[in-house]
């Protein structure tokens, strides 16, 4: 069985202090905003075509099921 190298990161460049228990995570804002604006964009479609199936054509059939366990399913998680 081959051994593993023993790989470690590259130093930092002169001047920058590294932090490896809170690193610097600017990503982590953009991501959530990202996540809540989805929710709210499919959510508001979802309850509009639940509305329509109620209201305007009413029964829902096999492919609505499908459709919406999956959301339902997502958005619990």
């Amino acid at each position: 069985m081959l051994k593993q190298p023993d790989v470690r990161a590259l130093p930092p460049p002169p001047g920058a202090i590294p932090d490896v228990t809170h690193p610097h995570n600017s990503v982590y804002k953009y991501n959530l905003a990202c996540q809540v604006l989805t929710y709210i964009i499919v959510g508001t479609i979802v309850l509009a075509r639940i509305f329509a199936k109620v209201s305007l054509r009413p029964g829902f059939k096999s492919e609505d099921y499908f459709g919406f366990g999956p959301v339902c399913a997502g958005v619990s998680m």
